[in-house]
């Protein structure tokens, strides 16, 4: 079921920022670290979750971890804030992809503690 729900929001996100004005996008390839900061510190955690996936899978995956990490923490402070959140909502969503992203980035950080 999480696996289901967390395929669902990420379809529906990446489908809400193609359809997004171009200038909305967070890309890693256009914009500056700096203008990419800024522009997600403006946005819905689950942005930086997609963004976490974005870099992960382009092999940014020290950076994945900590946007990743960054997102999770947003969006809990974003829940706690908004307790009438309905909880198949965003408080679900958020469930499912830490199951399923944040099962990958989490082994993958996990395997170098190190780093």
């Amino acid at each position: 079921m999480k696996r289901l729900l967390s395929t669902l929001l990420l379809a529906t996100l990446t489908a809400y920022a193609h359809a997004a004005p171009a200038s909305a996008h967070v890309t890693m390839t256009t914009t500056s670290q700096q203008d990419t900061d800024a522009s997600l510190a403006k946005k819905h955690p689950s942005e930086l979750y997609l963004y976490a996936k974005q870099l992960f899978e382009t092999g940014h995956k020290d950076e994945a971890v900590t946007w990743f990490y960054v997102g999770q923490l947003r969006w809990r402070y974003h829940l706690l804030a908004h307790p009438e959140l309905p909880p198949y909502g965003e408080p679900a969503a958020m469930d499912a992809l830490n199951a399923t992203l944040g099962q990958a980035i989490n082994e993958w950080a996990g395997g170098s503690p190190k780093a």
